[in-house]
């Protein structure tokens, strides 16, 4: 069971296959590495686990340049306590000009149904 509710936004993205297979195995996974609903210990396990599989892209040519940020710039210290972790995965793919961002946003629930809903500050 998932103990927090996940948005995701995607900007300027050039191939759907490819946000589709990156995105795919980021929430696989959140799903294994978020399981404690108290602290954000995965948090650094999981920007290893998205830069190597981002460093595997780089390696068969599909992407050249790539950034994982989950820290302050984009993480308040307020709203991690309340339950919320931004991410930022951002990529460029080989030939092309512009870069895709993945963003996340994890919000630990509260109970069964619900998660407290706070406000995207990217």
């Amino acid at each position: 069971m998932k103990l927090y509710n996940l948005k995701t936004e995607r900007k300027s993205v050039n191939t759907k296959r490819l946000a589709d297979e990156i995105d795919t195995c980021l929430q696989e996974a959140m799903s294994d590495i978020f399981r404690d609903p108290d602290n954000w210990s995965g948090k650094d396990w999981f920007i290893d686990l998205t830069e190597d599989l981002l460093s595997e892209l780089a390696e068969t040519g599909q992407i050249d340049q790539w950034d994982v940020v989950c820290d302050s710039r984009n993480n308040k210290t307020s709203k991690m306590r309340a339950g919320q972790l931004n991410v930022i995965v951002a990529y460029r793919q080989s030939d092309c000009v512009n870069t895709t961002q993945l963003l996340y946003t994890l919000s630990i629930k509260k109970d069964d149904d619900t998660a407290e809903e706070i406000e995207l500050e990217f």
